[in-house]
């Protein structure tokens, strides 16, 4: 990090997930250098040991506030006595090193999670900031929808992909149900498809051009999260292209999709309202033309490029002032 300062002497560092594979290390060493540093939040690890708030299939906050011992006692990461030990002990260390009180500025993508911080007691401010969203040259192919419904990314607890399946093997249609992408709970939901006779695809992890493309023609696209969801791609890139998205009511989705108006919400973890609103939004196709735009509309506001860009200097040159006036 020294050498890369050194020959590109940056006016700002903005971070994003450095935890586990630059570690928390780096900001000393741009605070040493006199780097100003910003940094984007997108998970709850500075304030909890769990770093989605997650434990044994329902939310886990039980650390609230600086409570990390608990995490030992609760077994809050992987289950398993040892690793949440070493995360507990690594969060008493990083607070007594005060090393994110070095960060000059935060950014949030939801108001949300800046709510869930306060709640933790984090006293640094956050400036809320929603991501900026790029429509893909190949958008106009989400005119064409085919029969299935498409949930994508992480194949994980958290992400509530076992409640899709429940859900999906209840309903009274043929339509597909597609699975796009990998994670731990590939191999359990393989087993359970086989089981139920239903037609299950797994297209394994996509990106670029060939994700677009099953995005783009999907009839519906789900999000069954029984975590707090920051701010999901997964939510937002449908909604752009003008697609039916249901979503849990959980964490920053309610932020995106406003029921029956931008899209579809169901209460987290409650299978058989999803199979219901599944089964409601399969069985009326003329959805799409009035909750389609509203969507679009919504994403090509709140997710503005131009507006990021602009907002994302102004923050950059308070962090700057900060830096300056702090030294």
């Amino acid at each position: 990090m020294k050498k890369l300062i050194k020959e590109f002497q940056p006016d700002v560092a903005h971070l994003h997930n450095i935890y586990h594979h630059l570690s928390p290390s780096i900001i000393d060493t741009l605070k040493e250098n006199k780097v100003p540093t910003v940094m984007t939040l997108h998970d709850y690890k500075l304030i909890s040991p769990n770093y989605n708030l997650f434990a044994r299939g329902k939310i886990w906050e039980a650390s609230k506030p600086n409570k990390y011992w608990r995490c030992f006692s609760n077994r809050c990461v992987g289950d398993s006595y040892p690793k949440s030990l070493i995360a507990a002990l690594e969060s008493y260390f990083h607070q007594w090193l005060g090393v994110y009180e070095k960060i000059n500025a935060f950014i949030s993508p939801s108001n949300f999670l800046i709510k869930k911080f306060r709640e933790f007691g984090f006293q640094e401010k956050i400036s809320y900031l929603p991501n900026p969203f790029f429509l893909p040259k190949m958008a106009d192919e989400s005119a064409i929808s085919e029969k299935y419904i498409l949930y994508y990314g992480r194949l994980s607890e958290e992400k509530g992909v076992e409640d899709l399946l429940a859900a999906y093997e209840k309903i009274n249609s043929d339509v597909v149900l597609k699975f796009v992408g990998d994670g731990p709970e590939r191999e359990k939901l393989g087993k359970k498809s086989k089981a139920s006779g239903k037609k299950i695809i797994f297209t394994g992890r996509l990106a670029g051009e060939e994700l677009w493309r099953q995005v783009a023609k999907a009839e519906l696209i789900v999000i069954p999260s029984r975590w707090f969801e920051n701010a999901a791609y997964s939510a937002i890139e449908p909604m752009a292209l003008g697609k039916i998205v249901l979503a849990a009511s959980i964490g920053g989705l309610t932020e995106l999709i406003q029921d029956g108006v931008t899209g579809f919400l169901f209460p987290s973890g409650n299978i058989d309202v999803l199979q219901q609103k599944i089964e409601y939004i399969l069985a009326h196709p003329e959805l799409k033309m009035a909750v389609g735009p509203r969507a679009a509309e919504k994403i090509a506001q709140k997710n503005n490029p131009k507006i990021y860009y602009n907002s994302l200097l102004n923050i950059y040159r308070r962090a700057i002032a900060a830096a300056v006036k702090i030294e």
